[in-house]
């Protein structure tokens, strides 16, 4: 049985998928099959999996219909044999060292997860975990999002997702992996965080990824994951979903105005009553954010809207 599965959904990736792979092929750690999931690409990228795997025998390729990076990434967690699951974009890369830097962690832990780095084309920024490994502060930080909260940036125990039928939900576009990374800390046993460790290098030039296009629509996706999460794990949590659900609402207000967020907002059954204002008093949000979301709720947009963000 390899030690790690490394999991890449691949979709149209053509362009990226050489760097993502060959860094992934150099570890220093060679213990791993790289489960490439060809979600249905239209390009080259199929071919180019299956030139990979004819190459190296730690390369298995799957060919799908597309059904989005969720579907793909569950095909993956499907048919890992890993001890350990990793999950890559197609556009991302990792340092080579990578495997190495988790390894000594393991079996000890269930999670260990490293920091990032975002690279464009124009800029360079790190993005460092937090130096607590204390599960319930990692779980506050992951429910605040003042950490990493995608999946990607560490390794997690394959009988995780087993044992508590973790899934990534394809209905949802963007947040399913904040969805995902919540479960899997809630359910580990204990994580260790190596938050000095930059070995996962995100690629924020390219334009067709869809972290980079934030819409009102993802936006509302954003809130739709804090409540799921919210019915989940409230408990020895309020302060920062509190803070989390302001934030995200201010963010959707900056991206498309007062009147336009209250719409989105009805348009998807999701109500905000005067009860919400005790959200904004009691959260640890900048007096500015807290100035605009009164403004939101005091300016009567919402009237007859739902009680369930």
């Amino acid at each position: 049985m390899p030690k790690f599965s490394i999991i890449v959904p691949v979709y149209n990736a053509e362009k990226y998928l050489p760097k993502c792979v060959d860094s992934l092929l150099v570890q220093s750690v060679d213990n791993f099959e790289l489960l490439l999931v060809n979600d249905g690409s239209k390009d080259g990228s199929l071919a180019l999996c299956r030139e990979y795997a004819a190459k190296d025998s730690r390369v298995k390729v799957y060919d799908k219909p597309n059904g989005g990076v969720s579907s793909a990434r569950n095909y993956g967690l499907d048919n890992a044999q890993g001890e350990y699951i990793m999950f890559v974009d197609s556009d991302d890369w990792l340092s080579d060292d990578a495997l190495a830097v988790c390894l000594p962690y393991i079996p000890e832990y269930d999670i260990v997860r490293f920091s990032a780095t975002a690279v464009s084309d124009t800029r360079t920024r790190r993005y460092k975990l937090g130096k607590s490994s204390d599960k319930n502060r990692v779980m506050a930080d992951v429910v605040a999002r003042k950490t990493i909260v995608a999946c990607y940036c560490g390794v997690y125990r394959r009988t995780l997702f087993v044992e508590h039928n973790i899934r990534f939900d394809s209905n949802i576009i963007i947040g399913e992996d904040w969805l995902v990374t919540a479960q899997l800390v809630k359910h580990c046993r204990n994580i260790k965080l190596l938050h000095n460790a930059y070995c996962y290098f995100y690629n924020k030039g390219n334009s067709d990824s869809c972290t980079l296009t934030l819409s009102p629509q993802k936006l509302m996706q954003q809130l739709v994951v804090c409540r799921m999460l919210r019915k989940m794990y409230d408990n020895g949590y309020a302060e920062q979903f509190r803070y989390t659900r302001c934030a995200l609402l201010c963010e959707l207000i900056d991206n498309c105005g007062m009147s336009d967020a209250a719409r989105y907002l009805r348009d998807c059954s999701e109500e905000i009553d005067v009860a919400g204002i005790s959200d904004i008093l009691l959260s640890n949000i900048s007096l500015r954010k807290r100035s605009v979301l009164l403004g939101f709720y005091l300016k009567g947009y919402l009237k007859g809207a739902n009680r369930n963000i």
